[in-house]
Formats: structure tokens, C-alpha cells, sequence
């Protein structure tokens, strides 16, 4: 249930309509669509965290256990870095057609 919810969520994110569409609704849908987005991966985190912990070798739980935090950190400071790079290296009419 829960990668359903994330992965439906992220679907819908994806082809959600923007403001010039649906107004304030869109926003709205996007905040409760990002909140299910929060909700699936707070079902699997248990799960995941589980899972390295039992398959981890010997000696290894912590720094194996380590990569599960580090994950969605290095995946949000790249992203975020992308998106730095593509605000600085675009003209601002480029970016507000297609680099955002």
C-alpha cells in the first residue's frame, strides 16, 4: 500500500495542472499530494531499515544503516544543486519556459 500511494502520487504530481488551469486548487492538490508522498515513505522506512539491518554483514549494521539516512539527503542536495546550476546557467526566460 504504501509504494502504491508514493508512486501514484508522484504519478499525479507529474501530470498535475498548474495554476493557470485550476487556480488555487492546484497548489492545494499538490500539497496533499505531496503529503502522500510523506505517508508512503514513512510506511516503507521501517521496512527498508529492517531490511539493511538483517542483511547487513557482520560488523557492517551501522555503516550499511548509514546509506539508508544517506539516501533521500544526497538525493535532495542534488537536486537542489541541479536546479542552482540551471537557474544560474539560463537566461530567465528559458528557464521559466523549460528549466524549472
Amino acid at each position: 500500500v504504501s509504494l502504491l500511494l508514493m508512486g501514484l502520487s508522484t504519478a499525479v504530481v507529474g501530470v498535475l495542472p498548474g495554476f493557470a488551469e485550476w487556480g488555487w486548487w492546484a497548489p492545494v492538490a499538490l500539497v496533499v499530494l505531496r503529503v502522500c508522498q510523506g505517508l508512503g515513505l514513512g510506511g516503507e522506512w521501517g521496512g527498508a531499515a529492517l531490511l539493511v539491518a538483517e542483511n547487513a554483514p557482520a560488523g557492517r549494521r551501522g555503516r550499511y544503516g548509514a546509506y539508508l539516512q544517506l539516501g533521500p539527503t544526497t538525493g535532495f542536495v542534488l537536486a537542489n544543486g541541479i536546479f542552482l546550476v540551471l537557474q544560474l546557467w539560463l537566461d530567465e526566460a528559458a528557464f521559466r519556459s523549460w528549466g524549472w
